[in-house]
């Protein structure tokens, strides 16, 4: 069976991207494939800002990331460069800038190292 690993980059303001990524992810796994990691570099960090508000009539994805990460133990990576960028700073990176973090739970920081172990890996690389 194939293996992927996704790279999502597009962002959380507008979730249809990020609904599709889950939903995929979620196929890929009932159909009995694996997933090696989920990327968000670019826009896709704002998945992982825990300051960032959803309206009561819209999907939360950064919550559906997280539930979907602890039941099935699918790391969930934010590019570090692209995360400091957009102001998503993680427990270490805030203490080292004397800053409060907003990494989202389950979120950890990573670099261009990680995704291309990923890809390695993974049978497929698949990007929204």
């Amino acid at each position: 069976m194939p293996s992927f690993i996704i790279l999502l980059s597009s962002s959380a303001i507008t979730p249809a991207n990020g609904l599709k990524a889950i939903q995929f992810a979620e196929s890929a796994l009932a159909l009995g494939h694996t997933i090696h990691s989920i990327f968000f570099s670019g826009d896709g960090i704002s998945h992982a800002n825990k300051l960032q508000q959803v309206s009561s009539d819209e999907t939360d994805i950064k919550l559906r990331w997280q539930q979907f990460a602890a039941e099935h133990e699918i790391p969930l990576i934010n590019c570090t460069t692209a995360a400091s960028r957009r102001g998503v700073l993680s427990e270490l990176e805030a203490e080292e800038l004397g800053l409060n973090a907003n990494q989202s739970d389950l979120f950890h920081s990573g670099g261009l190292v990680e995704l291309v172990a990923g890809i390695t890996k993974s049978h497929r690389l698949v990007r929204f």
